[in-house]
């Protein structure tokens, strides 16, 4: 799902109230969260700390209460813990998702650490890892069926947007909206209230889609070379997988991608690419990207409408 997490919960980011202020850490009155207390595999229960602030801190802290989610996104990415009972302050290496009605806690909680290699592939910084607040909202749960290499069904859902893509070769792609459960309806029925794509067929412009976070040399190359061949150019930015779907409806005409992505990042929207008429190509190649390979990072590639032989 390119999930975008606002709309299931509100998303805080940590802080560490003053060291220099003693009477923030004279007692033990609230739980301090930082990564270290949260181990690196599967969802940790916070209980408790190795380091508290007093009531003094209170609103100097980031504090969240029971079932509330934490995330590391500085430095050791995608490690997440669930809060107790009591309350917990956290510091600026953490975001917290206090989820709402929508979504079940622990649910959610799972759901990010299946995400954690997407997370750990975003994270923007040379050095040290960060993943910011901006993008954790967008993230997406991508689902695939790769069939000799091709994959051949995709979906990916925005729980934020409550959009659904969905794609089969031999049935072709759509988007429905205004999903929040599949409740009992068949596919056929889902295919009946959803639009087929592409469901925009004519611009006044070219439209390039790319990343907000990886627009590299190469890819602004690339846009000054379209610059040249097409009288008008629009670049629209997006995150996450939705990029491939913007392409495949029509709002874009091309998705240029020269930084690394592994084959989790692509594979449901390459689907549902090529059931739209589309093809996802190596850069500088007429050859589409291939899946299941040992080594599992993509090569650089373009979305683009699939090339006549």
């Amino acid at each position: 799902m390119e999930v975008m997490m606002k709309e299931l919960g509100e998303i805080i980011t940590g802080n560490t109230p003053s060291k220099k202020t003693e009477a923030f850490w004279s007692s033990e009155d609230i739980c301090f969260i930082k990564p270290d207390i949260i181990a690196d595999d599967g969802i940790n229960e916070i209980v408790d700390s190795n380091e508290y602030i007093s009531e003094n801190a209170r609103k100097k802290a980031r504090i969240v209460g029971k079932n509330s989610i934490f995330i590391t996104c500085i430095g050791s990415i995608g490690k997440i813990g669930i809060a107790s009972d009591g309350e917990y302050a956290f510091n600026q290496q953490i975001n917290a998702i206090i989820p709402n009605d929508r979504v079940q806690p622990k649910y959610l909680a799972y759901n990010l650490l299946f995400n954690k290699p997407r997370f750990v592939a975003i994270a923007n910084a040379p050095v040290v890892p960060i993943i910011n607040k901006s993008q954790f909202g967008e993230f997406t749960v991508n689902i695939a069926w790769v069939n000799h290499s091709v994959p051949v069904m995709g979906v990916i859902y925005l729980p934020v947007k409550q959009e659904l893509y969905f794609a089969e070769e031999s049935i072709g792609a759509y988007k429905l909206s205004n999903v929040t459960s599949r409740g009992n309806a068949s596919l056929d029925e889902l295919i009946a209230s959803a639009t087929r794509l592409p469901s925009v067929t004519e611009r006044g412009k070219f439209v390039i889609v790319a990343s907000r976070s990886h627009l590299t040399p190469e890819t602004e190359a690339y846009i000054e070379e379209m610059k040249r061949q097409h009288l008008e150019v629009e670049l629209i930015s997006s995150g996450s997988s939705i990029k491939i779907c913007l392409v495949a409806e029509g709002k874009a005409d091309v998705y240029p991608r020269f930084a690394p992505t592994m084959e989790w990042d692509t594979a449901a929207g390459h689907a549902i690419a090529r059931a739209a008429g589309l093809e996802v190509y190596q850069a500088g190649k007429e050859e589409p990207l291939c899946y299941n390979k040992e080594n599992l990072l993509n090569p650089w590639f373009v979305v683009e409408p699939k090339q006549m032989k």
